[in-house]
């Protein structure tokens, strides 16, 4: 009766194993010392659609690897791949990594020793988690509309172009801003405006060279890395941007025309860190607008302090409008017929607690 109930309790284990096996997600495969099979498990077979004939317990690890290779599920040579492994694993190591099959799967491969000797193989298909990963790294590092870089990945590259750059290298930052896009929003729609970015950031991508980066940094600004053997490269590079973005676009139908404004900044003349090099960009993309929009601008020093002039004048302005520091002057219109006064001009001075009268035209 003892052994009976032995016998019984034996049979439940041995059903459970094979329970847990079968219902596995990874492939496993066991190995004695002398590397014969003991176990395998139905979800290796499945994986490398391998027969039960051949796979079996007796099965050498040469033999199954032969298996593997004529079935066109093994990438190397078989005798050279269990050399390799059976140096790794006679060895005392335990083995992680990642292989990739003849039909483009990533299969992940980790082998544990038993106390006993022999070793347990687990074989995972990861292809499917690898696609997520590296679909989630592109959408942190692109934009989700253009399919551009971003401006997470477009500082990267600033940086790393710059820890990199020899004595007699250079490059361009080039900051770029569309001219008329919110007409385009307000006029045909926001569905129309993102169409446009599209079409803007593809003909933008075919003005570049092999090496050169283009990333939509938010919004209708866009900026671009371009490597450069002599300045009139960055000079020709937005003479082409600006003029194909000048060229008409057609949005289901409709004809819209926009402009570009290009400021640029060259490493490490300007600059010699990411933040300051896309800063001075900018600022000369400003000065490219106020000088007319449709055209390119340089970096250059005083510009720097014009701009910090405006940003203390827009924070006095603040201050000047709570403080009742404006101050209203009327400006008589006389007929000169009737000698009477037919009207004025309501004009407004700005009397600045340091500076005395501001006039319009510079706070305006």
């Amino acid at each position: 009766q003892l052994i009976a109930r032995s016998e019984a309790e034996i049979t439940r284990q041995v059903e459970r194993l094979e329970a847990a096996l079968t219902n596995m997600s990874q492939g496993l495969v066991m190995f004695d010392a002398t590397w014969k099979l003991v176990v395998c498990n139905s979800k290796y077979i499945e994986m490398y659609g391998l027969s039960r004939d051949i796979v079996k317990p007796g099965c050498t690890l040469r033999e199954l690897l032969k298996h593997r290779a004529e079935r066109g599920q093994l990438r190397h040579d078989p005798d050279q791949y269990g050399v390799d492994l059976l140096a790794k694993l006679t060895a005392g190591q335990t083995a992680n990594l990642i292989v990739g099959t003849t039909d483009g799967r990533e299969i992940s491969i980790a082998s544990r020793p038993m106390p006993n000797g022999g070793w347990v193989i687990t074989h995972e298909d990861i292809t499917e988690r690898r696609k997520a990963e590296a679909k989630i790294s592109h959408m942190a590092l692109h934009d989700a509309l253009t399919n551009l870089p971003n401006r997470i990945f477009f500082h990267e590259q600033m940086a790393t172009r710059l820890a990199h750059l020899s004595r007699e290298q250079k490059f361009a930052v080039l900051y770029l801003d569309l001219d008329r896009f919110k007409s385009v929003n307000d006029t045909l729609g926001h569905p129309s405006g993102d169409k446009l970015l599209r079409q803007v950031a593809e003909r933008m991508r075919g003005c570049l060279r092999e090496g050169d980066t283009i990333a939509r940094l938010g919004g209708d600004e866009f900026a671009i890395l371009q490597g450069l053997t002599q300045p009139e490269d960055a000079i020709a590079l937005a003479a082409r941007l600006i003029e194909m973005v000048g060229t008409p676009f057609d949005l289901d139908g409709h004809e819209v025309v926009i402009g570009l404004s290009i400021g640029i900044a060259i490493a490490p003349t300007d600059a010699t860190d990411a933040d300051r090099l896309l800063k001075n960009a900018d600022m000369a993309l400003y000065r490219a607008k106020v000088d007319g929009r449709g055209i390119y601008r340089f970096f250059e020093p005083k510009m720097d302090a014009l701009l910090q002039t405006r940003r203390s004048l827009e924070l006095d302005l603040r201050k000047a409008l709570v403080n009742g520091e404006f101050e209203l002057y009327y400006q008589p219109l006389v007929n000169l017929v009737s000698q009477e006064i037919s009207g004025f001009e309501a004009l407004i001075r700005w009397n600045h607690p340091r500076r005395g009268l501001v006039a319009p035209r510079e706070f305006i």
